[in-house]
């Protein structure tokens, strides 16, 4: 599993006046915390970006005066108007404990309706779980080889560990291949002229019919009757 190494320094004050401080100095405050652990410090920014601007899931070695700490990241806090990072906290990971993590969903194979023209669209790109320290992965593997045109790939497809808890609906779509509007419109063109070939079908039978009912009407009107043949 991959890691981003971090170096804390610590903070002994504490509070909105501190962490406004901190970041004045060019530094991010943040909070380490874990059993009987609760750790102020302060960040270099420029050590979290491969941690923060990533899709991939990664731990954190948070280093404070010479100790170690293996990390989660837990939440990252944002300026709401120049989006630079305000704070971060950090859980440290205990043995054994249950973890809930936000995991990457690692969509493999080229789905059979692609290749019937369908477009695979991703529904969600992370997935909820609650696991062990000990059985920790980094993504989760959706196979959407098998997906037709017009099928879904839904949470209780996935094929996960029994030390897996997924915290999502077993029915929520994970992603499906869609019809594009153009082979729509294509269906809907031949439908409506199948429609209209078979109407015509049916409306030149039916007008056969009516030809013969009448000429057989007209024999049986003209036909002479026993008493003329003699006269």
């Amino acid at each position: 599993m991959k890691t981003v190494e971090l170096n804390g320094i610590p903070r002994e004050a504490t509070g909105k006046g501190a962490a406004r401080q901190a970041r004045r100095e060019g530094r991010i405050p943040a909070i380490i915390y874990g059993g009987d652990n609760k750790i102020a410090i302060t960040i270099d920014p420029m050590e979290v970006r491969d941690l923060i601007y990533t899709s991939d899931f990664k731990l954190a070695n948070v280093s404070v005066d010479g100790t170690t700490y293996k990390c989660l990241l837990k939440e990252t806090q944002f300026h709401p108007v120049f989006d630079n990072i305000i704070h971060m906290d950090f859980q440290i990971l205990i043995p054994g404990k249950k973890v809930k993590l936000d995991l990457p969903i690692s969509f493999e194979g080229t789905p059979v309706g692609v290749s019937q023209g369908g477009v695979l669209v991703k529904k969600l790109r992370k997935l909820a779980v609650i696991t062990t320290t000990d059985y920790m992965m980094d993504h989760i593997v959706a196979d959407v080889t098998e997906l037709n045109l017009g099928d879904s790939y839904r949470v209780r497809e996935l094929t996960s560990d029994s030390h897996i808890i997924i915290q999502e609906d077993p029915g929520t779509p994970l992603a499906a291949v869609e019809i594009p509007r153009a082979m729509k419109d294509m269906d809907a063109l031949d439908a409506e002229a199948e429609a209209e070939a078979e109407a015509a079908a049916e409306a030149e039978g039916e007008g056969e019919g009516e030809a013969g009912v009448e000429g057989e009407a007209g024999a049986e009107t003209t036909a002479p009757a026993d008493g003329d043949e003699n006269s």
